[in-house]
């Protein structure tokens, strides 16, 4: 059921900004109980996430929707080309048809949707790859939130 128009966004984020945001905001916790994987040091430590953000859109308003809205998180399969990724939006709208469908099924019915790129992908594409790896993907999802 499509309710809302959707706005593709292509956003980054790094452990440290994340780091700084929790702790800003949470007088309870370090950071590093929640998100050991961006700890200094760690292999996320200093990388740049990026993603595919599928914000719903208000048809009549043309604004984002905004209260009590709910979200999304999915992952892409792995592909040999770091560029071929949700953030490049469509990059092959033909080899990645079923993660774009994917996404914006819940997108047009209100979810705001994110699909990581996973680390070693998008914007980090000079980096180290890895794949099923658990903590990979908490530490490509988790900054972007």
């Amino acid at each position: 059921l499509v309710l809302y128009d959707v706005r593709p966004r292509k956003v980054c984020a790094t452990c440290e900004e994340a780091n700084a945001l929790w702790e800003a905001s949470n007088s309870t916790g370090k950071s590093s109980e929640v998100m050991p994987y961006c700890v200094e040091g760690s292999f996320a430590s200093g990388r740049t996430m990026s993603g595919l953000l599928l914000e719903p859109i208000d048809p009549a308003t043309k604004e984002p929707i905004v209260g009590g809205v709910a979200a999304s998180i999915f992952n892409f399969p792995a592909d040999t080309n770091p560029f071929n990724v949700p953030s490049q939006w469509p990059y092959d709208i033909a080899a990645t048809l079923s993660i774009h469908v994917t996404g914006l099924f819940p997108a047009s019915a209100g979810t705001y949707t994110l699909i990581p790129d996973v680390l070693g992908n998008g914007e980090d594409w000079e980096n180290t790859r890895s794949y099923i790896v658990k903590t990979l993907y908490q530490a490509s999802a988790v900054p972007l939130l």
